[in-house]
């Protein structure tokens, strides 16, 4: 079973917060795509927001978005794999 996860999904959840060093960024759309392994859907929102934090290390195109160890670590504790643990638009 495979769940792709958008940035509005995700900042719904209020689970990241974005930081820009540099020029403000105007739009921001990415795509975090995760594997669920079983029906683990309702913990993983749950507990996702023990994961504070991503950072835009380049906002020019492409973006990329590199998930901090403890965030991958978390994520694997649930049963979820990264797909990949830098995702591009």
């Amino acid at each position: 079973m495979k769940k792709d996860i958008t940035v509005e999904d995700v900042n719904a959840l209020k689970a990241f917060s974005l930081e820009v060093e540099g020029d403000q960024l105007k739009r921001l759309s990415i795509l975090v795509k995760v594997r669920i392994k079983g029906d683990k859907f309702l913990s993983f929102t749950k507990k996702m927001q023990k994961i504070t934090k991503i950072k835009v290390m380049n906002f020019r195109t492409p973006i990329f978005i590199t998930f901090s160890e403890s965030a991958v670590s978390a994520l694997h504790d649930l049963s979820l794999e990264l797909i990949s643990k830098v995702a591009v638009k």
